[in-house]
C-alpha cells in the first residue's frame, strides 16, 4: 500500500480545501482534476484528466484513501442526465477504480436529505450514489 490519499473533484471548494489539509498531515496526497490548481504544497501531486477519456479506460494511482469531493448542480450540467454522469457516474467510477489500485477507505461528499427513495432528483441521486458505494468492498 502506498498511503496515498487520492482526492477527486480538488478544484472545488471542498476538495481544494482538502487537499491543503491532508498535505499537512499525509505524505504523500494526489490531487485528480479536470482543471490545473496553482500553489500545491510540495507533496501534493496533480493529474489532471479529461474526465470523458478517462471513464473509458483509465486507472488510479495506488492509494490507501480515497476522497470523493466531485460534485455539480443540475443548471451547471445543463441537464438532470449530465448532473447523473457526474454526480453519480463518476462517483461510482472513481471509487470501483480506487479499490482496484489497493484503497481500503473511501470519503465521499454528499447531502443532508440523500436519500434513494424521495422525489427530490438531487437527493434521490445522492442516496443512490450513497447505497452503491456501500456495496464496493472497502474494509
Amino acid at each position: 500500500m502506498s498511503g496515498a490519499s487520492l482526492v477527486i473533484g480538488s478544484t472545488g471548494l471542498i476538495g481544494k480545501k482538502l487537499i491543503f489539509e491532508l498535505a499537512k498531515k499525509d505524505s504523500e496526497v494526489i490531487a485528480i482534476a479536470r482543471r490545473p490548481i496553482s500553489n500545491l504544497p510540495k507533496n501534493v501531486s496533480l493529474l489532471n484528466i479529461n474526465f470523458d477519456d478517462f471513464f473509458e479506460n483509465g486507472s488510479l494511482p495506488s492509494c490507501d484513501h480515497i476522497y470523493i469531493c466531485l460534485g455539480t448542480t443540475i443548471k451547471k450540467a445543463g441537464s438532470q442526465s449530465e448532473f447523473k454522469k457526474v454526480d453519480f457516474d463518476y462517483c461510482v467510477f472513481f471509487a470501483k477504480k480506487a479499490r482496484e489500485a489497493g484503497a481500503t477507505k473511501i470519503s465521499l461528499v454528499s447531502s443532508v436529505g440523500a436519500n434513494p427513495y424521495v422525489k427530490n432528483f438531487y437527493l434521490k441521486t445522492k442516496g443512490e450514489v450513497e447505497e452503491e458505494i456501500k456495496k464496493i468492498d472497502f474494509h
